[in-house]
């Protein structure tokens, strides 16, 4: 996946910078069971650790999620309702980014969240949506996806559909931390999602949060979108 990302993704990326991460280090033990270590910096490049992979066909490299608009739309048929009745029938479920935080998720919460204004010289940012202060303890099993403008509650969202944007998992270690809790973020780049959504004028998103593990063990404390130069 390392390889993939750094080499066969459209927009070509690479290697972080950040000193303080490509300078930390672990401790192994080698093949003569002494004790050594090895830094960031020296093990992100496969070639330099001796190996290379195939160049070989990847199908799922070029495919892009979908919007669900369309089966959200042949649903509503069904019931002779119209897209617009739906969005009308979820904006009483749909909280304000003003409301106060922090966010206990043990049902699925939906937070209107304001865009930032695009900067006129630049061209090339990166809207990212940031979840901050999420907290729960460290041993709690926790699960919750993430989505934007999901208008009806009642159809799956996973990802191969647009809406979709990412989870987060927590997974409880052997070591046991009772009692210390887990203070992290979340970031997801949603330009590309926003433009398959036609939501790039829209001055505000609905961010969907739907607790799928561990409901009430996980409370979010602000939901932002930032603009971060591409």
């Amino acid at each position: 996946m390392w390889n993939i990302w750094k080499t066969k993704l459209p927009k070509q990326n690479s290697d972080f910078t950040d000193p303080d991460w490509l300078d930390s280090s672990f401790l192994f033990y080698d093949e003569n069971v002494n004790l050594v270590r090895a830094r960031v910096r020296d093990c992100i490049d496969t070639k330099s650790l001796g190996y290379d992979y195939q160049s070989v066909n990847i199908p799922w490299l070029e495919s892009k999620p979908t919007p669900l608009a369309s089966k959200v739309a042949s649903k509503l048929v069904g019931h002779r309702h119209s897209p617009g009745q739906a969005i009308a029938a979820e904006a009483n479920n749909i909280i304000a980014a003003t409301t106060a935080f922090p966010i206990v998720l043990d049902k699925p919460v939906r937070v209107e969240v304001p865009r930032p204004k695009k900067s006129p010289t630049e061209d090339d940012e990166e809207e990212v949506l940031i979840l901050q202060n999420i907290q729960l303890d460290r041993d709690s099993s926790v699960k919750f996806d993430v989505c934007i403008n999901v208008t009806d509650a009642d159809t799956p969202v996973g990802p191969g559909d647009s809406e979709f944007v990412g989870s987060y998992t927590n997974i409880p270690h052997g070591h046991h931390h009772q009692g210390l809790k887990l203070n992290t973020f979340l970031s997801f780049p949603i330009s590309d999602a926003l433009e398959e959504l036609e939501l790039e004028n829209e001055a505000k998103i609905v961010v969907t949060l739907l607790p799928k593990e561990g409901e009430g063990l996980v409370s979010v404390g602000n939901i932002k979108i930032d603009r971060i130069r591409d």
